[in-house]
């Protein structure tokens, strides 16, 4: 089964219709092509193998069980990672983690147009060196970067994905992003230079 990035949308639906139906194999394709973003954005929100894998089979074990609510007029995509969202913000609660606040007073929530990341800030998001940043974020922070940058999704989807308001997702990504360029600036990350764009 080729993984999502490659699945048309005709190609999802008629996975999702058959699995419906009660084709296992045709689920155990769904599977198989989302299970990849699915384990990463929980490996990103939970930290560690063992509860990303537990969380990932419980996802899917969810999805099954609620496929007959996904409206497939929009992708798979976004529907699957609310649900893993949904499954990390349940097992981080468990942990008592405390999560980052969203709703910061000094900063609005409201941001009419987000940093534009350089081109060169688009490249090092796919480096080690950059994620080990991105790691020492809060984790709804983490999570927001995941989507947009390596999901390529929308504002709008990650907005429905995280259940936040579309103004807040931006505020989020707004300050994730100039808190790597902070640390850029400060000699901690060595990925960027002074006025690259980044502002």
């Amino acid at each position: 089964m080729p993984p999502h990035e490659n699945m048309s949308r005709s190609e999802e639906n008629i996975l999702v219709a058959k699995s419906l139906a009660g084709d296992a194999a045709a689920y155990a394709g769904l599977v198989d092509a989302f299970s990849a973003p699915v384990f990463s954005l929980l490996l990103r929100l939970l930290g560690n193998h063992a509860d990303s894998e537990d969380a990932a089979q419980e996802v899917f074990m969810r999805a099954y069980k609620s496929l007959s609510t996904y409206n497939p007029k929009y992708p798979f995509l976004p529907w699957i990672l609310a649900i893993a969202h949904n499954r990390a913000m349940d097992v981080l609660k468990s942990r008592k983690s405390e999560l980052v606040s969203i709703n910061d007073p000094e900063t609005p929530v409201e941001i009419e147009d987000p940093v534009r990341m350089s081109e060169q800030f688009e490249r090092d998001f796919e480096t080690g060196e950059l994620w080990q940043a991105v790691a020492t974020l809060p984790p709804l922070y983490q999570e927001a970067l995941m989507l947009r940058h390596r999901q390529d999704l929308k504002y709008s989807e990650i907005s429905v994905i995280m259940e936040l308001p579309l103004g807040t997702v931006k505020t989020m990504l707004f300050r994730a992003r100039q808190m790597l360029k902070t640390m850029a600036l400060s000699g901690k990350l060595k990925l960027f230079e002074p006025n690259d764009g980044i502002s």
